[in-house]
């Protein structure tokens, strides 16, 4: 082997030495490889990262993930009872007790302030659109913590 051979061979080792690291370089610093810290995911039941909750007073928003709105009721009670009603699939006694109980309707995503928490629940206060300003209750699984939608 004469020496121009070898020291292409140890110019090319070294050109993938150096491309190796500033590959291993980027990896570290784009933060893609870690898990997501606790300020901003936790893991769920099963062990999988989800969204942290939101926090009483902090601000996220509400979606109930079907069609285009969110369905708010006054009182944890009437919140209850809606849900049963969804659960049973029956679509008349849902839209029956919703008009009875004056629910406020928003678009989903619209922006709330966590209020207050207990069991399946929680207690918002609207803080956009036509209903600004009101609060009532909605299932925990319509908060959203952050626009991850």
């Amino acid at each position: 082997m004469n020496t121009d051979d070898a020291t292409k061979k140890s110019d090319l080792r070294a050109l993938l030495v150096i491309v190796g690291l500033i590959g291993l370089a980027i990896f570290l610093i784009s933060d893609s490889w870690r898990d997501p810290g606790p300020e901003e995911f936790v893991k769920g039941e099963e062990g999988a990262w989800a969204p942290r909750p939101l926090h009483i007073g902090e601000v996220g928003f509400v979606s109930s993930g079907i069609g285009k709105e969110a369905i708010i009721v006054a009182t944890k009670e009437e919140l209850e009872e809606i849900l049963k009603t969804q659960v049973a699939n029956d679509d008349g006694a849902r839209d029956q007790l919703i008009s009875a109980k004056q629910a406020l309707f928003v678009p989903n995503m619209t922006r709330i302030m966590l209020m207050e928490s207990e069991g399946s629940g929680r207690k918002v206060r609207i803080l956009e659109g036509d209903a600004a300003g009101r609060s009532g209750w909605v299932p925990d699984e319509w908060i959203k913590s952050s626009e991850t939608k």
